[in-house]
């Protein structure tokens, strides 16, 4: 049976996060889904949300394939690779319709997560607003986050940069979905 640490109390395969707004509604998708694979049934999954070593990198979740039942400390999870997976979640409603993903390299005049994230995956929620509060998960994707950042580095017009002018220049690097899938970058997984 898989383990979560949620905000220090261990549980077994229960979870129970405010899920008010698209992140959250995301990251009750990725809870959902880690205790539906059996194949995580010996893991630990270690909730790292509301931990400031781990926002820093933007990394939501770390996965101990040992089941260890302690915290790794951040300098474990980077150097004992094989052991422990860094995940971050995100929500993105339009990227199925316009077929592109955002990769955001600045946001509000800072390094957006794009350039800060150090994560393994990012568990991606594509989704349909059905209201202000109210969301439909339409597909699930596992992007391998190193392979996604060499993908950009590539420059082979799998490209195109958006640059929003309102909230202090957004700025991102639209990538289409069906080349990233084609390149493994992106697997669907439901």
């Amino acid at each position: 049976m898989s383990t979560v640490i949620l905000d220090g109390f261990k549980t077994k395969n229960s979870f129970s996060v405010d899920c008010n707004g698209k992140g959250k509604f995301a990251e009750n998708v990725f809870l959902e889904y880690f205790f539906k694979n059996e194949k995580n049934a010996n893991k630990t999954l270690f909730d790292v949300r509301n931990n400031k070593e781990y926002q820093e990198v933007d990394i939501d979740f770390v996965i101990d394939n040992e089941g260890g039942s302690e915290l790794p400390t951040i300098d474990d999870v980077f150097y004992k690779k094989n052991r422990f997976i860094k995940v971050e979640v995100k929500y993105n409603g339009p990227a199925l319709k316009s077929g592109k993903i955002a990769f955001e390299v600045v946001s509000h005049s800072r390094r957006g997560w794009g350039c800060t994230s150090r994560c393994d995956y990012m568990f991606v929620v594509f989704g349909e607003d059905e209201s202000v509060d109210k969301y439909k998960v339409k597909k699930i994707g596992m992007i391998d986050f190193k392979k996604w950042t060499k993908f950009i580095d590539n420059k082979s017009n799998k490209t195109e940069t958006y640059v929003n002018e309102d909230e202090n220049k957004i700025v991102n690097i639209m990538t289409y979905l069906k080349d990233m899938e084609k390149d493994k970058v992106l697997t669907f997984i439901n």
